[in-house]
C-alpha cells in the first residue's frame, strides 16, 4: 500500500511540473518550430510582393492618365486653326488700307458714255460728272460696248455664278484688273476707283452701237485707319 501511494505521489508530481506525457508534447514543439518560423516569414515576404504589384499598378495608371491629357501647344493649335469654310484672314490680296470695307459708300444706277456728263468720279459720295475722259478726276467713262478705266483705275470681269461681295472684288480686281473690259447686258464688273476704292457694276443696258451704257452699282467705302 505504501508503494501505491508513493507511485500516486511521484505521478502528480510529474503531472504538476511537465513531466511525463506533457514533456514528450513540448518536444515535439521544439522540433518544428524552425519549419513554423520558415512558413511565417514565406507568408510575410508574399504579402509585401503584393503590396508592391499593387502599388506599382496605381502608378502606372497615373501616368497614363496623365499622358492621354492633350498637351497645351496641341489645345491651342486647334483653338486658333480657321474652321472649315471660313475665308483666310490672307485670301484678299489687295493693299492694306482697303483689305476691309468702310461699308457702302453709293448705291444705285451708274450712267456711262464719253461725253462731259458720262465721265465719272466714283470717289466722290454721288458719283458725278468728271467733265471729260482725260480730266484727272475721271474713273471710268463708256464707248462702244467697252468700260474704259483712268487714272489708275481698272475693271475685271467677275464669271461666278452669283453677285460677288467686297472681299471677291478685292481678290477679282487686283488679280484681273485691266483699263478696258468689253459689257453686254448682264456683263458683271468689279472695279478699283483711281483712289483705291472698291465697287461692283451689273450691265443692264449696252449694244456696242453707241458709247451709253447703264449700269446697277455699288461703291463701298474705305475703312478707317
Amino acid at each position: 500500500m505504501a508503494t501505491d501511494k508513493a507511485n500516486d505521489d511521484r505521478q502528480s508530481m510529474q503531472a504538476q511540473d511537465g513531466s511525463g506525457t506533457h514533456q514528450g508534447g513540448n518536444g515535439w514543439l521544439a522540433d518544428h518550430k524552425a519549419a513554423w518560423i520558415g512558413a511565417v516569414a514565406a507568408v510575410v515576404a508574399a504579402l509585401i510582393g503584393l503590396l508592391g504589384t499593387v502599388l506599382g499598378n496605381q502608378h502606372d495608371d497615373g501616368s497614363s492618365a496623365a499622358d492621354s491629357r492633350p498637351s497645351a501647344s496641341t489645345t491651342s493649335a486647334a483653338a486658333t486653326s480657321p474652321a472649315i469654310g471660313e475665308r483666310s484672314p490672307s485670301a484678299n490680296t489687295g493693299p492694306a488700307d482697303v483689305q476691309e470695307s468702310g461699308g457702302v459708300q453709293w448705291q444705285g444706277v451708274l450712267a456711262l458714255d464719253d461725253q462731259p456728263a458720262g465721265n465719272k468720279d466714283l470717289d466722290t459720295t454721288q458719283p458725278v460728272s468728271s467733265g471729260n475722259p482725260l480730266d484727272d478726276k475721271t474713273d471710268l467713262y463708256g464707248y462702244f460696248g467697252e468700260i474704259r478705266a483712268r487714272n489708275n483705275a481698272k475693271a475685271s470681269l467677275w464669271t461666278g455664278s452669283d453677285l460677288p461681295d467686297y472681299a471677291d472684288c478685292v481678290s477679282t480686281v487686283d488679280s484681273a484688273g485691266a483699263e478696258a473690259q468689253r459689257v453686254k447686258v448682264g456683263t458683271v464688273l468689279c472695279i478699283r476707283t483711281s483712289e483705291g476704292r472698291v465697287g461692283r457694276l451689273k450691265a443692264t443696258a449696252a449694244d456696242g452701237s453707241t458709247t451709253s451704257m447703264q449700269f446697277e452699282g455699288i461703291v463701298w467705302g474705305r475703312a478707317a485707319h
